[in-house]
């Protein structure tokens, strides 16, 4: 089988007042056609960056694809216009482009006080 995406030796960096910080370091995956891949892994390990990596979509500044390579069906993606990436994403791609929303879904949360009792926000139940 041919690989429909692999991944090699991906780096993602992101520059900080402090610096420029790692967030991915020699990432590789490589998924054949007709194959489903899961990533799993504690919060924080790089799951969304890796995601948002693939897609095109690290915001610049501050983050970079600083090394390895991203071929879709053997088209290297780390160098293709935004152009070129938007048809690639499909048309709901738009709504992936903000990372919280990616990372983490909308609740509506109580917040608990320190004694464990709810606060309600004023004008609701």
């Amino acid at each position: 089988m041919s690989a429909l995406l692999d991944i090699k030796d991906l780096r993602v960096t992101f520059n900080t007042r402090y610096g420029e910080v790692t967030a991915l370091d020699s990432v590789s995956l490589h998924v054949n056609e007709g194959e489903t891949l899961g990533v799993v892994g504690e919060s924080g390990c790089g799951k969304s960056i890796t995601a948002l990596a693939t897609m095109g979509l690290i915001p610049s500044p501050p983050g970079r694809i600083a090394g390895g390579s991203i071929a879709l069906n053997g088209e290297e993606l780390t160098s293709a216009s935004e152009a070129r990436l938007r048809p690639l994403r499909g048309r709901n791609s738009d709504d992936l482009s903000r990372a919280d929303d990616l990372a983490q879904p909308r609740l509506h949360r109580r917040r608990a006080n320190s004694r464990g009792h709810h606060a309600t926000p004023e004008g609701q139940p």
